[in-house]
């Protein structure tokens, strides 16, 4: 190596340490840090308050951030609209990062029925390992899947769930709400892209938490449905159970009809009976700090 070289070496290391000093900076915001920012993002004292209440009765931010998977065993009752009930076994898996993906495989009696929304927020429907076509007589079957597949998540993740890009949440005040002191968050954006990909008017989704144990009590959901019209559902939450990873999550949900009143009173669609509810965590990331000075 000639001395002209050797000149040149320590200009080079030293550009070569700030890039990297760059890329690891960039790649330290850890979900726990995008959490803190959208909290921060709020904009109203009141809203943060109730938000950080939320997320520390339900097992606090470093968990739910550490949260890759969450696994549900339940027995599901499906109401019929002619009054006639079927029991089945379902699970449900909720990867709530930064993409949600969700699974329900339910155990019918005519077979193995499979839904699931992918990161891109696309709907697959499989019948007995058979992938079902997504023609236009199905639209609005996928578009109810990703309805209730989405809810049952939001059930799942509570405050954590409401803290995804592209949600405007806004505090609504407090009301009572089946005889319990509840606030009031009403949250905006586009929540279903099967409903209108191109369109975030027309949803609205509403939660109840509870004053004294700062727990996600009830769902409300205002949605656009075809020929333009508005459809409604309502969520109800219940006996919520610690698992292993420090998380509260609920071992009850409630889908059920509603209407533009918020009645909570309309008819049953799906009980869900958690069995088994697991939290499997990602890996402790440790920070690197580099002494280049």
């Amino acid at each position: 190596m000639n001395k002209h070289d050797n000149n040149l070496r320590p200009g080079r290391m030293l550009r070569f340490f700030l890039i990297l000093t760059m890329v690891l900076v960039a790649g330290c915001s850890t979900p726990a840090d995008r959490m803190q920012q959208r909290l921060a993002l709020l904009g109203d004292a009141r809203l943060d308050s109730l938000m950080r209440g939320s997320l520390a009765a339900t097992g606090g931010i470093e968990n739910w951030a550490r949260a890759r998977r969450i696994e549900a065993d339940a027995l599901a009752t499906i109401f019929e609209p002619d009054g006639a009930q079927t029991l089945v076994q379902q699970q449900l898996t909720v990867e709530p990062g930064e993409k949600l993906w969700v699974s329900l495989t339910s155990n019918e009696p005519g077979g193995v029925l499979m839904e699931q929304l992918d990161r891109k927020g696309k709907v697959q429907l499989h019948v007995r390992g058979k992938k079902e076509g997504a023609g236009a007589s199905e639209a609005q079957q996928l578009r109810g899947t990703e309805i209730k597949l989405r809810l049952l998540a939001q059930a799942l993740t509570g405050p954590a769930g409401l803290l995804r890009e592209g949600y405007q949440l806004r505090w609504a005040g407090q009301e009572r709400q089946g005889g319990r002191l509840t606030d009031k968050i009403e949250i905006t954006g586009l929540i279903f892209a099967q409903v209108a990909p191109d369109d975030t008017t027309g949803n609205l989704m509403t939660v109840w938490i509870d004053a004294e144990t700062q727990l996600m009590d009830r769902l409300w959901l205002c949605f656009r449905q075809e020929e333009n019209k508005l459809g409604y559902l309502a969520v109800d939450m219940g006996d919520y159970r610690k698992v292993g990873s420090g998380l509260m999550l609920p071992g009850n949900i409630v889908i059920q009809r509603s209407d533009k009143y918020q009645q909570f009173r309309e008819r049953r669609i799906l009980l869900l009976e958690n069995q088994r509810l697991e939290v499997f965590q990602k890996a402790k990331r440790h920070k690197l700090f580099l002494g280049l000075f």
